[in-house]
């Protein structure tokens, strides 16, 4: 597996320390996962950590803990980290070197990790995106491996459930190895289970889209190796198993156009009558165990050229691997495609499409007798030629021009078969592609994203997977019209347009439902209008007060009866929003009210006053206590002012 270059939003960051392991670097994405390049400090080697990381349900936190979005998604969260941990034993019960090895398992960060081997390479996917087609032996190199790994997996009771070129890896060395058992299940228990249906279109059979598990077993292992056989003589998957359905409850005939067809005069034709067997449509009218289908083939294992043996297990290291051994010699130049020498950094490669490395002198091979007995179980070495050790093993051979040389070579009638599936030959199948891609790039230059309706770049993505599954530039294209659509929407919430940000949301999810990018932008949307409305409540609030605070001034209510006046309107005004001016203002008012009336009161009071006292005097003149007590209240009075 090769780093990713590009930004991952919710990824433990470079040097973050995961235990005794430090993250590297980001392998791939997925639905439901995250896989790391990380090294193991204690070990001082690199592995492979994949996270339980459903970038659906959860968002990373500061602390780099994961936590649900919701109370419904912390429980989906839960069910499918439970699932996770299952696949990670499952895995660990399998020693066997076609299987992914799993080191450890553990929880951190309210997650799940696994620790994997480290393996450098490609997947049959992307090999067969680059070289169209495999020839015989190459069929065979990844067959049989991955046959034997798969019989072991049977024989503890689990079946895969999602084999396909994505899922087997071709490690440098060129040797094929089974990843992802995410989906696999036991299929041999006491009770049945309910599967939940996990399909891959072209590679899964009709009965794993079936929710119950007991028509799903080793069988169905065996119709995804062989549909992944078929596209790598074809350069097609298979017709989708549904369709398949559709014509044969209708009464007629499979419409499945069968390796043998069109892999006539180009394959053995006991390789393609064991690809055609995996792939029969009735569960029982498949062999119905490794075993069985190895034997319907065994003329053709045996018939391996053995020049082309992988020989992992060739060493000369101890007394033990020179005893009980065969000797090969190879006497004749090897030729390999420059497509596949890309990896192999000690052989000097020319610009030719074609590399011949031509035998110096005789070379003999110790391979021991249980190795030539069984010789699939051995992987792939390449001795170097500046070292001259002699051999070189082809393990990937591909045609010089790609898939459009392998479609030359299938005979007319069932290319026309093929080809009927879309609205242009089948041998034109990349340039339009290619034609679709350069439209598409057109389209994001226009902003023509998703509309019009027959003239725009989501379109023409789709029309791409429609001919490829999982084209990467189509994918990158879907990115880049999300975050288009994204920076449209970020754009309409700083103006406060929403419901043109909500437009363009919508838009977004429509091409990629449910991504983080936009959830995150939607989250933002909301709080942003909740924002709006508060402050927009607050403002209605304030002119409602200020409204009845006039009317309260004009009445005279500046501080009685206690909740009707002006006063206390104000106050609430400068709660909702200090120093507002038009509330500071009322106050100011009510204060130089309360203050004229004072001085008011105090001039005309003394002096009525005054005039009390002297007609008092002139009734009681010698009265004693009157005269104390007008000169009380003109001291009174005198304070006051």
């Amino acid at each position: 597996m090769t780093p990713v270059k590009g930004t991952h939003r919710n990824a433990l960051k470079t040097g973050y320390q995961l235990h005794w392991y430090e993250i590297e670097s980001v392998l791939g994405q997925g639905g439901f996962g995250m896989t790391y390049l990380a090294r193991d400090s204690n070990l001082n080697h690199q592995v492979a950590i994949k996270e339980y990381l459903p970038g659906t349900l959860v968002m990373r936190e500061d602390d780099a803990s994961l936590q649900p979005l919701n109370k419904e998604k912390a429980e989906d969260f839960a069910r499918g980290m439970q699932r996770f941990m299952e696949e990670a034993r499952t895995l660990a019960c399998f020693k066997h070197p076609n299987i992914v090895r799993v080191l450890t398992t553990f929880e951190a960060n309210n997650t799940a990790y696994m620790v994997m081997e480290y393996e450098r390479g490609k997947s049959l996917r992307q090999i067969l995106k680059k070289c169209g087609s495999l020839t015989q032996q190459d069929v065979l190199r990844v067959m049989l491996p991955v046959m034997e790994g798969l019989e072991k997996v049977h024989d503890r009771g689990f079946i895969h459930r999602d084999i396909k070129p994505d899922n087997i890896f071709i490690r440098s060395d060129h040797t094929p190895v089974l990843l992802d058992f995410g989906s696999a299940r036991q299929s041999m228990g006491d009770k049945p289970q309910t599967l939940t249906a996990m399909v891959t279109p072209g590679y899964a059979p009709y009965e794993q889209y079936q929710s119950v598990s007991d028509l799903q077993g080793p069988w169905s292992d065996i119709y995804g190796l062989a549909a992944t056989l078929y596209r790598a003589i074809a350069g097609v998957a298979p017709m989708d198993a549904l369709e398949r359905s559709n014509a044969l409850l209708r009464g007629a005939e499979d419409n499945l156009v069968t390796a043998s067809e069109i892999g006539r005069d180009r394959y053995p034709q006991a390789l393609l009558e064991a690809i055609d067997h995996g792939l029969a449509f009735r569960e029982e009218d498949r062999p119905q165990n490794i075993a069985e289908w190895r034997h319907g083939m065994a003329d053709l294992i045996a018939s391996v050229d053995t020049i082309k043996l992988p020989v992992h297990s060739l060493r000369s290291d101890t007394a033990e691997n020179h005893s009980n051994a065969a000797a090969i010699t190879i006497t004749q130049p090897v030729t390999i495609p420059h497509a596949l020498t890309e990896d192999l950094n000690d052989i000097p490669v020319a610009s030719s499409e074609m590399i011949t490395l031509p035998v110096s002198e005789v070379t003999t091979l110790q391979v021991s007798a249980a190795q030539t007995a069984r010789p699939w179980r051995v992987r792939t070495a390449i001795t170097m030629l500046s070292m001259l050790v002699g051999v070189a093993v082809l393990f990937l051979s591909v045609s010089d021009t790609g898939r459009a040389r392998v479609l030359k070579e299938i005979p007319l009638d069932i290319k026309q078969r093929i080809s009927a599936r879309w609205d242009f030959p089948l041998i034109d199948r990349q340039a339009k592609i290619e034609q679709l891609l350069l439209g598409a790039e057109m389209d994001l230059a226009e902003n023509r994203l998703t509309t019009p309706a027959d003239n725009n770049a989501l379109e023409k993505y789709q029309k791409v997977f429609a001919l490829e599954e999982g084209n990467e530039q189509a994918g990158e294209g879907l990115t880049r019209i999300i975050q288009r659509y994204g920076s449209l929407a970020e754009s309409a919430l700083a103006a406060e347009k929403f419901s043109r940000a909500a437009k363009y949301l919508d838009k977004a999810d429509s091409v990629i439902p449910d991504t983080e990018m936009i959830r995150e932008l939607r989250i933002e949307m909301d709080q942003q209008q909740r924002k709006i409305a508060e402050q927009r409540e607050r403002a209605a609030t304030i002119e409602t007060l200020l409204a009845q605070a006039h009317l309260d001034m004009k009445a005279g209510r500046y501080e009685k009866p206690a909740e009707g006046n002006a006063r206390e309107k104000y106050l609430r005004v400068l709660e909702l929003q200090p120093g507002h001016v038009e509330a500071m203002a009322g106050m100011q008012e009510i204060e130089a009210i309360y203050e004229e009336n004072n001085n008011s009161f105090a001039e005309n009071g003394e002096e009525a006053v005054g005039t009390l006292m002297q007609q008092l005097e002139k009734v009681v003149p010698s009265e004693e206590n009157l005269r104390k007590a007008g000169k009380h209240i003109k001291r009174f009075f005198t304070d006051l002012r």
